[in-house]
């Protein structure tokens, strides 16, 4: 027990972040024994009857080859994934389907077993390769994001994010790998990250601080080739268009007739406005202008920061807060900044407290929401304390972010004037 409290004191930063998420997750499962169950729609999507929906929806809308004439948001690398999957499925059994009947039949659940026992694989190994530190520590921080809330939400849905999360891994890991081949490999999975969910290749911001303009060129044309050749298979280039206007259509209707589990700038500040009754105020305008404002100095922050952590973290909420649909899930991309602040060896400040903080309340089911009441209708039609627990905590560190790079780069210009006097 001693050597235990000794490591601790070696360690607080990173041992806070462990001990505090554990007993979180404890508090949140314990509250599922004694409740039967009923507190989970208070943190996972509500609807009862629609787990792995995401997986299976999308299966469904790859069926005859025209997801974009089903309304469909996803680039077209995704259902030629979905389309790899259908081939566990008969024939008899794949054109008198649909998406909620199709998981009562073994191919399609089959399908998805394997579909989640390799991502899952691959997850437990970029992991383990991406953390540093003992064999232990690895397992406890490979355990300890496995049953964060962002996970959970997201093995519930089955969304295709998490083999996008996979991509930017290997990115990261590889970047700077002196292996050629798993160099380029690297910038084929960033690619492919930002073809299936479009948003991460704000990452490439990343390569354009380290100068690696040959890279950010090679980047760019992996990305156009896996984005619109895929459109080949489904309908042809004229899909193109008709994916613009789904994306478009789609995100409206989240953005005005849904709230729950949405993280985003927009979800937050729609919040604020119902709750305080700002529709007819000035703070709408005043919000829509924040949020230009905080897209661009997180922009250009990422790229003066000299801290790779807070470059990576900050791009990361910038990906979570800008699109107009963001659930919770989306949240799971946070254990790649997560992962570096961890291992990061220099002596942490007070502020860097405040970050690890913000980012427990973001990633561990929070106990204050266990108390929260209501039936479906007030899950999907509402944002739930933990959503708002998570959305108030990414909205600050944001905030704060920027605000502590910029005093940071201010302090750091002024030091380097006097060395040069």
């Amino acid at each position: 027990m001693k050597k235990i409290f000794d490591e601790i004191k070696k360690e607080p930063f990173k041992y806070i972040f462990f001990i505090v998420g554990f007993l979180f997750i404890l508090i949140f499962f314990l509250a599922l024994l004694l409740t039967h169950g009923e507190t989970l729609k208070n943190y996972i999507h509500a609807y009862p009857q629609d787990h792995f929906q995401d997986f299976f929806n999308s299966m469904n809308d790859t069926i005859g080859r025209h997801p974009y004439q089903n309304k469909v948001i996803y680039p077209p690398l995704c259902y030629v994934i979905y389309c790899i999957f259908l081939r566990f499925i008969p024939l008899n059994q794949l054109f008198n389907s649909n998406s909620m009947s199709l998981r009562l039949y073994q191919g399609p659940m089959f399908g998805f077993l394997i579909y989640f026992i390799i991502t899952f694989l691959t997850f437990i190994y970029l992991m383990k390769k991406m953390k540093k530190g003992k064999e232990l520590e690895k397992n406890l921080f490979l355990v300890l994001i496995t049953f964060s809330l962002p996970f959970l939400f997201e093995f519930e849905r089955a969304n295709i994010i998490f083999i996008s999360l996979l991509l930017l891994m290997f990115f990261f890991i590889f970047k700077d790998s002196k292996n050629k081949v798993l160099k380029e490999l690297s910038l084929i999975s960033l690619a492919a990250s930002a073809a299936i969910k479009i948003y991460p290749a704000i990452f490439g911001l990343i390569l354009l601080r380290e100068k690696k303009y040959k890279e950010i060129f090679r980047v760019i044309i992996y990305g156009l080739i896996l984005f619109f050749v895929p459109f080949l298979l489904f309908g042809g280039f004229g899909e193109v268009i008709q994916f613009y206007k789904n994306l478009i259509n789609t995100t409206n209707k989240f953005s005005e007739e849904v709230f729950m589990h949405r993280l985003n700038f927009t979800a937050y500040t729609d919040f604020l406005t119902r709750t305080f009754s700002l529709e007819n105020s000035i703070f709408p305008l005043i919000f829509k202008v924040l949020y230009i404002f905080v897209i661009f100095i997180s922009c250009i922050n990422s790229l003066v920061t000299k801290c790779d952590w807070k470059r990576v973290l900050l791009l990361t909420l910038l990906m979570i807060i800008t699109p107009g649909i963001s659930f919770t899930y989306t949240a799971i991309f946070l254990v790649i900044p997560i992962i570096m602040l961890l291992d990061d060896k220099n002596k942490k400040t007070k502020i860097d407290y405040v970050y690890l903080v913000l980012l427990i309340l973001v990633m561990f089911p929070n106990p204050v929401a266990i108390f929260e009441r209501g039936d479906v209708g007030h899950f999907i039609k509402n944002l739930s304390w933990n959503s708002i627990i998570m959305s108030t905590s990414i909205i600050l560190m944001t905030f704060i972010l920027n605000i502590d790079i910029i005093i940071s780069t201010i302090k750091q210009n002024k030091n380097k004037k006097l060395i040069d006097k």
